[in-house]
């Protein structure tokens, strides 16, 4: 009697599941699966694909603009990699190591009220803190007398491209944060308590202790950040449009505009599925490097 209920109680919680099920699978998968199709065609979202082979990945691999989008964004994801895990593993620990656990409450909020802020909204205020004009970068060089290294820092093609990578300072990714600092109070008090008596100070407490306790955490946010610096589009798009020439093109932004503005849908989804393979096998790679890390520990 006892497995037929739970077997009749099964049967309702996936019956209920299942409308969330069939509609991730209408909206979500199937568009994402279709586009491994469709890379091998040449369509114009409107006509019939035609198949065509390999050729969609041949004129990528031939085309400079996307050679140069890799190039751009293989930089960024590679800078924005590194500003998702430092800056906020040393705000969490600077949290972390707060007494008072009122005052750790009131630093965790404050960090993460600009999540509140929508990042279009976030990015059109850097646009002008990077306008040569009237921007807020180039009125504070005037101010403590650097005014010779004042520019239009969009739209100069030597510095385009690192005015985009390094706003947001000081890249404390609230998200991260919290994750690291949840990571950091799951650390039994008992092994924090023995590193103590054990005569570790606090730089030993976190290269011994915190970052191999993290590793797991760290590997998420590298993840996602992979994964967000590969897919970056709104930035560029919004505050250079690519520009100047093709200083700020990324690979997102190059996938976007051969398929809305010159209808190349088929030459788009070829650059989708390269950057799914390149996600894919950093994913793996850095799962693999886990794996060798806790076997040698």
């Amino acid at each position: 009697m006892k497995k037929k209920k739970y077997g009749a109680q099964a049967m309702v919680a996936f019956m209920m599941l299942l409308p969330a099920f069939i509609f991730l699978g209408i909206f979500k998968y199937f568009p994402s699966l279709s586009a491994f199709y469709y890379a091998f065609t040449r369509w114009d979202g409107f006509r019939a694909p035609k198949f065509v082979g390999f050729q969609n990945f041949i004129k990528l691999f031939r085309d400079d603009v996307f050679l140069t989008s890799m190039k751009n964004g293989g930089l960024w994801t590679l800078v924005y990699s590194i500003q998702c895990i430092v800056p906020p593993l040393i705000a969490a620990e600077l949290i972390f190591h707060v007494r008072s656990g009122r005052m750790q409450y009131f630093y965790r909020v404050l960090l993460i009220l600009p999540m509140v802020v929508p990042e279009i909204v976030n990015q059109l205020i850097w646009q002008l803190i990077y306008d040569g004009d009237i921007g807020m970068l180039n009125q504070l060089l005037e101010l403590i007398g650097l005014g010779p290294y004042a520019r239009d820092w969009l739209g100069n093609p030597h510095t385009a491209l690192a005015a985009l990578m390094f706003m947001n300072f000081p890249w404390i990714h609230a998200f991260n944060m919290l994750i690291f600092y949840a990571g950091l109070q799951s650390i039994p008090k008992e092994v924090l308590e023995s590193a103590t008596m054990d005569g570790l100070g606090k730089a030993g407490k976190i290269f011994k202790m915190h970052l191999p306790f993290l590793i797991g955490q760290i590997k998420i946010a590298l993840i996602l950040a992979i994964i967000a610096g590969l897919q970056n589009v709104t930035a560029p798009l919004v505050m250079t449009s690519g520009g100047p020439g093709y200083a700020t093109y990324v690979p997102a932004l190059h996938m976007y505009l051969a398929a809305f503005s010159n209808s190349r849908f088929g030459y788009a989804c070829a650059m989708a599925v390269i950057l799914f393979v390149i996600v894919m096998l950093l994913t793996l790679l850095s799962n693999r490097l886990k794996s060798q890390t806790e076997y040698e520990g």
